[in-house]
């Protein structure tokens, strides 16, 4: 959904991204209902592998090619979020196992506490202490970009993302290099918002001409 919800929602579960969070591989293997709105099965969810053999998916999304791959979805419609979205706005409240609700967030926060929270001191420098301290820096509104490979999924359990069209991911394009141009093109469409990219060691020399055009 990219922002629509406030990832720092009590429930939010941070990036939906396996290789980035191992709390979020357990969660998809306990499932009993998985929503992809929007999305579909990739990489970043090794195509749907973790979620358990007997867990129902709902799927919608724009591109019909998409739909089912990777994995058999239970339900699945050719659409956009949004009337999605409103449909479920518009479906009575059903009882939930707030135990296992419980311990699923509790299991994240813990990752964050541990896995993205090393010595500030420590040598040579954690990637996540880097990414911290530049997060933490920025000001509300701050658009981030992050290449492909390590370097994002240092990224995805430390930007929060607040609002739609705040972190744009260059791995979920499968490509290496993109985080330059994405860059430009986000200082184009919100002129007024600090943009910050994070270029991962491999993409490095992708950007000696993308960096003379910014």
């Amino acid at each position: 959904l990219g922002g629509t919800v406030d990832e720092r929602h009590p429930l939010c579960l941070g990036q939906a991204d396996v290789f980035a969070s191992r709390s979020l591989h357990a969660t998809l293997g306990e499932a009993d209902l998985v929503l992809v709105l929007g999305h579909h099965l990739e990489f970043a969810v090794d195509f749907g592998s973790p979620i358990r053999s007997n867990a129902k998916v709902v799927q919608c999304y724009c591109d019909p090619s998409f739909i089912g791959k990777g994995r058999h979805s239970d339900v699945a419609a050719v659409t956009g979020v949004t009337p999605v979205v409103e449909l479920l706005n518009e479906i009575a409240p059903i009882s939930s196992d707030r135990q296992w609700v419980k311990a699923v967030t509790s299991r994240w926060r813990e990752e964050l506490k541990t896995t993205y929270n090393p010595q500030p001191n420590s040598l040579p420098l954690h990637p996540a202490v880097a990414v911290r301290a530049v997060v933490e820096t920025m000001p509300e509104g701050t658009i981030f970009i992050t290449g492909h490979g390590n370097v994002d999924y240092w990224a995805d359990g430390l930007i929060q993302v607040t609002g739609p069209a705040r972190y744009i991911r260059g791995g979920l394009g499968g490509a290496v290099g993109p985080e330059i141009p994405y860059a430009v093109g986000a200082r184009f469409a919100k002129p007024d918002s600090p943009v910050v990219v994070f270029v991962g060691d491999g993409a490095v020399g992708y950007h000696g001409v993308e960096l003379d055009t910014a």
